[in-house]
């Protein structure tokens, strides 16, 4: 009898478990224990620490995401996730362009648990490597290509030297990029990086640099002659 009782003790203790889930982390639960079957369990509410829970099996999988601002940045400066996008303009000059975008994971519990089941699984997002290859492959390549698409509507004059030009060229490669990062991904998993709803993502386009130093200084050259052969 006493070694029947023990057996259930077992059973019920290995159905039980604790839960944890920092205030900066999105936390899915996924049942896993030797008496349940691998099911969703529901979203652990952010700041939780270990709490008891009765059916929360020692197997069971927490999947913890960021829950605050994130960012992916195209630059030279330190820090930043990528080097510049080299684009070519419509006159065939190469230049590059830096940008950085900020956004956050849509909390929202369906929405949240479809991105984990649909991407998350097949990136290991919720790892820090898993995370960096996410953004590699539906932020990193869309972005890029919009940028490649639109930089040969203009000239490299233009973007260098037309304020008016640089704005359109900034906001076309936004409303663009994040249509596309949208589509690709197969959802709003992303929202913009404030907690108020979920808004668009930030996307912002730094100057656009030439990659060959060397045609400013040729043009300079060539300036620097035509004012002084005025002067002869």
């Amino acid at each position: 009898m006493r070694r029947i009782l023990l057996v259930l003790v077992t059973l019920a203790l290995a159905g039980c478990g604790t839960l944890d889930s920092g205030v900066e982390h999105l936390t899915l639960r996924y049942g896993g224990g030797i008496t349940e079957e691998k099911e969703y369990k529901g979203l652990v509410p952010p700041g939780t620490t270990n709490q008891f829970v009765f059916g929360s099996g020692t197997g069971d999988s927490l999947y913890r995401y960021p829950r605050t601002q994130r960012s992916w940045i195209a630059g030279e400066t330190d820090g930043a996730d990528r080097p510049p996008v080299e684009i070519v303009t419509a006159d065939g000059v190469r230049m590059k362009v830096d940008y950085a975008l900020y956004f956050r994971l849509n909390p929202e519990e369906g929405v949240l648990r479809r991105f984990h089941e649909d991407i998350g699984l097949k990136e290991a997002a919720w790892t820090d490597d898993g995370w960096l290859e996410m953004l590699r492959t539906y932020f990193d390549a869309p972005i890029t290509r919009q940028l490649e698409a639109v930089g040969l509507n203009y000239t490299s004059a233009d973007l260098r030297s037309n304020e008016d030009t640089r704005r359109e060229f900034a906001a076309t490669i936004s409303s663009q990029a994040t249509t596309e990062i949208e589509r690709v991904v197969g959802g709003q998993y992303f929202c913009g990086p404030t907690q108020d709803g979920c808004g668009d993502i930030s996307f912002e386009v730094g100057r656009p640099e030439l990659v060959n130093t060397g045609i400013v200084e040729a043009e300079e050259g060539r300036r620097i002659a035509t004012l002084e052969a005025a002067v002869i």
